[in-house]
């Protein structure tokens, strides 16, 4: 895979990651609310769900599923392609990219799938107690979120890793743009979509650094 390629699939990654933000904010933020970690319990509450997403189309959701799962093939795409830059330079390191960016790509396509399905059916079914119960037995994606982010993790210490022995030729202050940390950085604005804005900045530096 030619260098030109691989940037070009770097940028196919950062639309990717940029548009599955559009696509997470659209399935968080409504007219009189927004969905985050820290309000869960205020959520489960009769009628406040309900009232925060007054309004919103369940086409909604379902733009958000189906975009999203177009934007992780891009993301999968660059991930990918510097896995395979990677493989060129360590097979080990390499390998251990293609594979852990395969799965959290994979895993976050019937995560993010799952979450829109969720918010699809509480709005068809108008919202109420039992709706508000199904969406949020639907939406208990923990054990499908931490599986994700552990591939995630896997990968960026792994190219963390090919970073700081030189194998694959980055600077070592190029450690800074592996996602993880730029999204520490960004981390107290409590931006929905945080992880996305680390990617695309940590791609958009890859451009330069390849």
């Amino acid at each position: 895979m030619t260098v030109t390629a691989i940037k070009i699939m770097f940028v196919l990654g950062i639309l990717g990651h940029a548009l599955n933000m559009y696509c997470d904010r659209i399935l968080s933020i409504f007219p009189n609310g927004t969905i985050k970690f820290d309000n869960i319990a205020e959520i489960k509450k009769d009628g406040v769900l309900a009232k925060m997403m007054e309004g919103v189309s369940p086409e909604v959701p379902l733009r958000s599923a189906v975009l999203g799962v177009f934007a992780l093939v891009l993301e999968f795409l660059s991930h990918v392609s510097l896995g395979i830059y990677a493989y060129e330079k360590s097979q080990v390191f390499g390998a251990i990219m293609f594979v852990t960016a395969a799965f959290f790509c994979i895993v976050g396509s019937g995560f993010h799938v799952k979450t829109a399905l969720a918010e699809y059916v509480f709005l068809k079914l108008d919202g109420d107690s039992r709706a508000k119960d199904i969406m949020l037995d639907l939406k208990d994606n923990a054990l499908i979120l931490r599986i994700c982010m552990a591939g995630m993790v896997v990968y960026i210490i792994t190219l963390i890793a090919a970073i700081v022995t030189g194998v694959i030729g980055f600077p070592v202050w190029s450690v800074i743009f592996t996602i993880l940390p730029v999204a520490i950085l960004l981390f107290p604005l409590k931006i929905i979509g945080t992880l996305h804005i680390a990617a695309m900045v940590s791609m958009f530096a890859w451009i330069f650094l390849i």
